[in-house]
């Protein structure tokens, strides 16, 4: 063995083998030696020094002069030095890879989950509309139908309750949501119209419109043509809930719950030449006045029946072939005479009165065929004839 083979193996330490001698011995020791043996002085190391040098970098595992350099000859001399926090690093990354191919898959289930969780979604969203207002309007008018009715409302607000809850951030289904609940309590007890006769039900479920419509309403406050709408919703809302409160003589909160009314049904009124905005408006003044008269406060009752024709007689002007205008103001009219009456007022009771019955024989004689004008109609004459008689009797 010659004097640098026994160097190397002294540098390498006692428990190099032939085998793992013969190893280090070749590759950069191969080209050192080779180069060292060139014929060519050019083409050898140019000093002892130089030579010294790359057998002592070959030692320290660097890059020697010896060997043609290349970025996979230098990235194997780096590795070769630092095997351990390379192998660390190694592991990191593959940890790092593995988490990252995780999350992407788990990215991937909870997208397919997200899907399909939003396809059953809208399926109970649709099946609930449909609910209310499909298959129950189409059975609505059906003898007997009113078991099947009631299940059809109990069916619905479950669906509704479920999709409540998951509702939270979707502005749309929110007022969706107000809306099917406000159709549901119509069909429980709207007081105005044919329902099942559960009164409380449906509070709960205005009641439940309203809890969805008044944080809205907090948040949306800009004046757009959405935010009126939603303050119009709102109105008729509580008008919903005064009436069922009025029908059932809860006065106190029927009044209540129009005076939260009036001031959003006067904002979305007010500066519009729209029938139904005036409408509405005016109406919140007639019901307020009806629960008035109810509690006996008969003065306050006809200063509210009087703002609400004062809203509306200018309001059908604007639209003279308004029906809905029409036939109010005349219940507008009725509600002065009946408070004139009250007061012994009996001359301005009677011509409001006639008032009230000319428009509504305008209005009948247009719809021949609407029974319920001809019942208010009727009942106008009556109370015609009953004040005709008082005015007559007091004359004498």
């Amino acid at each position: 063995m010659s004097q640098l083979e026994i160097n190397v193996a002294t540098h390498a330490g006692p428990e190099a083998s032939a085998v793992k001698l013969r190893r280090r011995l070749s590759g950069d020791l191969d080209d050192i030696m080779l180069m060292s043996l060139r014929k060519e002085p050019l083409r050898r190391y140019p000093s002892v020094e130089q030579f010294a040098e790359d057998i002592r970098r070959h030692l320290d595992g660097l890059p020697v002069t010896a060997r043609p350099d290349s970025w996979k000859y230098r990235a194997g001399k780096f590795v070769s030095r630092h095997r351990l926090g390379v192998a660390a690093t190694v592991l990191v990354l593959i940890a790092v890879l593995g988490g990252v191919a995780a999350t992407v898959r788990e990215a991937r289930i909870a997208a397919v989950n997200e899907r399909r969780a939003e396809r059953r979604f809208n399926d109970v969203r649709k099946l609930a509309n449909s609910l209310m207002f499909e298959i129950h309007d189409a059975i609505r008018d059906l003898p007997g139908s009113t078991s099947a009715r009631r299940l059809l409302v109990t069916r619905a607000l479950e669906y509704l309750d479920s999709l409540s809850e998951q509702s939270k951030g979707d502005v749309s289904l929110q007022k969706e949501l107000a809306s099917a609940y406000e159709r549901v309590g119509d069909v429980l007890g709207y007081p105005y119209g044919a329902n099942l006769g559960d009164s409380a039900g449906a509070l709960r479920s205005y009641r439940k419109a309203l809890a969805i419509r008044e944080p809205m309403i907090r948040v949306a406050a800009n004046g757009s043509a959405q935010d009126l709408q939603l303050q119009r919703d709102l109105v008729g809302n509580y008008i919903r809930v005064a009436q069922v409160q009025e029908t059932a003589g809860n006065f106190p909160a029927a009044l209540e719950a129009l005076g939260k009314a009036l001031p959003f049904a006067q904002k979305v009124a007010e500066g519009s030449t729209d029938p139904v905005l005036a409408d509405q408006y005016a109406g919140t003044y007639y019901f307020t006045a009806i629960v008035q008269s109810k509690m006996g406060d008969s003065g306050a009752a006809l200063e509210d029946y009087q703002r609400a024709a004062a809203i509306r007689e200018p309001a059908l002007q604007a639209n003279p072939g308004n029906f809905t205008l029409r036939t109010h103001l005349a219940a507008d009219f009725s509600g002065i005479a009946a408070c004139s009456a009250g007061k012994h007022d009996l001359h301005h009771a009677t011509e409001m009165q006639v008032r009230a019955t000319s428009i509504l024989e305008e209005v009948s004689a247009a719809h021949p065929q609407n029974a319920s004008l001809r019942e208010y109609l009727g009942e106008a004459l009556n109370r015609l004839a009953s004040k005709t008689m008082d005015w007559i009797v007091k004359q004498r």
